[in-house]
């Protein structure tokens, strides 16, 4: 993550809808402070998911691996089994919302997590490994941060998700 940090170019510039992103074609990151989220925004939260994009990007390419995307359609079988207990959870304990994220990329904003993007963003024609790369980055994130609730959570309920994340990291 060190290195990842220190070789990405940083720029301001006017973001659609986000207030932070990825461009691995440019390995830029880019901020829009325009953006009225912006300044509520924890920078090291926004900047770790970020930095595990690039990271995905050059090292792991979670978008090409069969299994990590088969455990992502498996989750959404378990998520649809009780909706609610995952939202609840949620809404009780992912205050930075890489949990959330990881919820509403597995169901294709099928449920309303406190963290979603809607489900154009998910199935939409430019949407191709787009799951995959969110859940990375989130995971990654978790890890990162050492949240063991939530990875505990993801343990739980979608270990098979959670193994093939581990096997694909770095």
């Amino acid at each position: 993550m060190q290195q990842s940090f220190e070789a990405v170019a940083y720029r301001e510039h006017k973001l659609s809808g986000t207030a932070f992103g990825y461009l691995e074609k440019r390995d830029t990151i880019y901020y829009d402070v325009s953006d009225a989220g912006f300044w509520r925004i924890n920078f090291a939260v926004a900047n770790t998911h970020e930095l595990a994009h690039r990271i995905d990007s050059m090292f792991v390419h979670s978008w090409e691996n069969a299994e990590f995307s088969k455990a992502i359609q498996d989750a959404k079988r378990i998520i649809r089994t009780d909706p609610e207990k995952f939202i609840d959870f949620c809404e009780l304990h992912d205050k930075e919302g890489f949990l959330s994220d990881i919820m509403d990329a597995v169901c294709e904003s099928e449920y309303k997590f406190p963290a979603r993007h809607g489900k154009e963003y998910w199935t939409g024609p430019e949407s191709s490994g787009r799951k995959e790369k969110e859940i990375f980055a989130n995971l990654f994130s978790l890890e990162s941060f050492n949240d063991r609730e939530k990875i505990e959570f993801l343990k739980t309920h979608f270990g098979e998700m959670l193994d093939e994340f581990i096997n694909i990291s770095p």
